[in-house]
């Protein structure tokens, strides 16, 4: 059965691949979390393997959602508190894109690196309108899946 040490294994990876500086060509950016690693000879976007990619808006704000559940379900404090650093590095980015949108929403730009969906669905009609239409794209992502993290996760919207 997976639980709060599974969880906390998974976040302290992800912790240590925490965006530092800003690089477009990645995403990366300082406090982001990223979406994937490549390992072996599968490079993805024109980068190397084993290079992180960043193309994810969700993954921050999942980031410190799954880090108060393990908390929750009863991860120790000592592997939690030590993770606290890194959360506040994800609410920061996370503060810094929603106080640039005018609506308070955390987004991305689609015309930048990787994938049209900067979230975990990233494929073609796996978001979806209401009224069955595909849903591509910044405002698709931030309205659908984002927005409702970040409401009801942990408070960082307006």
């Amino acid at each position: 059965m997976l639980g709060a040490d599974h969880a906390v294994d998974v976040l302290e990876a992800l912790a240590r691949y925490q965006g530092t500086t800003d690089d477009p060509r990645t995403g990366e950016a300082r406090g982001k979390v990223l979406h994937e690693l490549r390992t072996g000879d599968s490079g993805v976007f024109g980068l190397a393997p084993w290079q992180p990619y960043f193309g994810s808006v969700d993954a921050t704000p999942l980031f410190v959602m799954l880090l108060a559940e393990a908390w929750r379900w009863g991860a120790g404090a000592a592997r939690v508190r030590a993770l606290l650093p890194a959360a506040r590095r994800a609410v920061a980015w996370c503060r810094s894109v929603a106080e640039a949108d005018p609506r308070g929403h955390v987004t991305y730009d689609p015309g930048t690196v990787g994938l049209a969906n900067h979230g975990w669905r990233t494929r073609p009609g796996h978001l979806l309108w209401v009224g069955m239409l595909d849903a591509v794209g910044a405002e698709a992502l931030a309205d659908r899946l984002t927005a409702a993290d970040m409401d009801g996760g942990w408070g960082c919207a307006p």
